[in-house]
């Protein structure tokens, strides 16, 4: 990073609270579109589950996308490479193709006479998948993971400038704001400072799982979606403790036909 490079003066500047208050509220706000996710109908009792998109205004987007430009490379490296859905194009190809090929080499372990891929025959696949993961992560430990990295100070600093406090929820009804509640938790989706932020916190689970499975094993995961692939008796014995670490970390397992998987 450049000490004297004028992007550097105005993150600092931002982050100690050394701006106009106008400004942090000028930028710091973004209204909540309720994006529907499922249309459950009225049939069966339930309402529509409703997921809240951050549109910001167009100064915030573009000072957040620079921030995030400047820190990509470094943010990138740390998550590597069991986060794959931080900072590369195309990161789901890359991870359904990874399936593809751990798939084929289980196969053609099955059937060939060799035997050179015999040992990849009857591991098993584990897609786990997490409930509104972005809305609920904790911004404290995502602030300490981007602490942590180094040569992301740039990055960090705007994380905390902007993220780990509680900002009010308000809703306008009639032109009038009313207070609903404080967000002290998850990110806003829409904002480019939240899937980076969610990869940092969620990186220290994926590599340490990683490192327990070794060659019996590897995780992967795009975002929150997570893929464990390995041994059948190595991967259940650390799926209860995984379980455990995205608690801690404000993660749940989503319920549902489809959500987690195992093949």
């Amino acid at each position: 990073e450049e000490p004297d490079h004028p992007l550097d003066t105005l993150l600092r500047h931002w982050a100690d609270r050394k701006l106009p208050q106008w400004y942090y509220y000028l930028t710091g706000g973004a209204t909540l579109l309720p994006a529907i996710k499922k249309n459950l109908g009225p049939e069966n009792g339930e309402a529509p589950e409703v997921r809240p998109v951050a549109v910001g205004d167009v100064l915030r987007r573009t000072f957040e996308r620079a921030v995030w430009e400047r820190s990509r490379p470094a943010i990138t490296a740390a998550l590597l490479p069991q986060q794959l859905g931080v900072g590369l194009p195309s990161g789901c190809q890359k991870q359904i193709w990874i399936a593809h090929l751990l798939q084929e080499m289980a196969s053609l372990g099955a059937e060939d006479e060799n035997g050179d891929f015999s040992r990849f025959a009857n591991w098993v696949f584990v897609k786990l998948d997490q409930k509104n993961a972005h809305n609920s992560y904790k911004r404290a430990a995502a602030q300490r993971a981007l602490d942590a990295i180094p040569k992301a100070s740039a990055f960090a600093r705007v994380h905390y400038a902007t993220n780990v406090h509680a900002p009010a929820l308000v809703s306008h009804i009639h032109g009038k704001a009313v207070k609903v509640c404080e967000s002290i938790e998850g990110g806003q989706q829409g904002s480019p400072l939240v899937p980076p932020a969610y990869g940092a916190v969620l990186n220290p689970i994926l590599k340490n799982l990683d490192s327990k499975l070794g060659e019996d094993g590897l995780v992967r995961a795009i975002q929150d979606d997570i893929l464990v692939v390995g041994e059948p008796a190595q991967v259940f014995a650390h799926l209860d403790s995984l379980i455990e670490e995205l608690k801690e970390i404000g993660g749940e397992l989503a319920q549902g036909r489809g959500k987690n998987s195992i093949y």
